[in-house]
């Protein structure tokens, strides 16, 4: 029964003074069984990467002679672009693996 067929039944049992009515069905609730509540199961599956995943960008060519103030700070950028790109990827990869980032 729903609790608000119990709480109808407890009031009218109430207005007509019959207090062993109350009482009855305050026991016949008290002894009811309730199906328990079953939490979900959580399964956890392996994380897995894709070769994609765990890829760097090579390295950029190094220019050749002569080597010129631009080309050798493009040079700089494309490496460092380069290591950005590698240590971006597989910096999160490294963090999940410890644990730190969920």
């Amino acid at each position: 029964m729903s609790t608000l067929v119990a709480f109808l039944l407890i009031l009218l049992a109430y207005r007509f003074r019959r207090w062993i009515l109350v009482l009855i069905i305050l026991a016949l609730f008290a002894v009811c069984d309730h199906a328990p509540v079953q939490a979900p199961r959580i399964k956890l599956q392996a994380q897995t990467y894709t070769p994609e995943q765990l890829a760097c960008s090579g390295e950029p060519p190094v220019p050749g002679r002569p080597r010129t103030a631009a080309a050798v700070g493009r040079y700089v950028g494309d490496l460092h672009a380069a290591w950005q790109d590698c240590h971006g990827a597989l910096g999160v990869i490294r963090e999940r693996e410890q644990g730190s980032t969920p």
